[in-house]
């Protein structure tokens, strides 16, 4: 139902680019505009802050919010584990906290800052150089919008141990020899603590 809610939102926020975006005739050329038509510029400018504030700054606060109080709850004491344990698997889950947010500002925060001074200084008529430079950074910093998508996937992959262990293995290539001694190892210690129960169970029944 929420998915459902936030796709629609998000759907609903950018048919209106279908308008804006747009073509016009020079002569014998056809302009395709990355924005609009120079005529619906400044309108396009007020969608475009409407659409930032509704799809980044919102859910950026949102996602700070819900990450601190994932952060200060993580950092009560849990019952029913040792401080080691739980300063282990604390400090994994806060470390990955950190990381995801980092990894989100620095991916759509640069995007969201140069395409504002990019659309600041096409209204305010700024000198041509000074528009090239803004414009050559926001055009840097969109290919970092659309990486955050291929990049949480992988840092939740890297954050599970268990995979994490695997992909270590496969990129160091170990040998079957050494995959079986592990898992003798493993076995032999399985049976010590199975003969260890067995004994108190024993010593118990006497």
């Amino acid at each position: 139902m929420v998915c459902g809610f936030v796709w629609t939102a998000v759907i609903a926020c950018l048919v209106p680019k279908l308008i804006f975006v747009n073509t016009s005739q020079r002569g014998n050329d056809t302009l395709c505009h990355d924005t609009s038509r120079p005529d619906e510029f400044h309108n396009y400018v007020t969608y475009n802050s409407v659409v930032m504030v509704v799809l980044f700054i919102l859910p950026f606060l949102v996602i700070m919010v819900c990450y601190c109080l994932m952060a200060r709850a993580l950092c009560q004491p849990r019952k029913g584990l040792s401080q080691s344990q739980q300063g282990s698997s604390r400090r994994k889950s806060i470390k990955l906290i950190i990381v995801v947010l980092v990894v989100f500002a620095i991916c759509f925060v640069p995007f969201h800052i140069t395409r504002s001074l990019y659309y600041a200084y096409r209204i305010l008529d700024a000198n041509c150089k000074s528009l090239n430079i803004v414009n050559f950074a926001y055009k840097i910093t969109r290919p970092l919008a659309s990486m955050n998508s291929c990049l949480d996937p992988i840092l939740y992959f890297l954050a599970g141990d268990h995979y994490r262990s695997k992909l270590i293995r496969v990129f160091t290539r170990q040998t079957p020899n050494t995959r079986s001694t592990a898992y003798v190892h493993e076995n032999n210690i399985g049976l010590a603590f199975k003969n260890l129960d067995a004994q108190v169970g024993n010593e118990s029944r006497l």
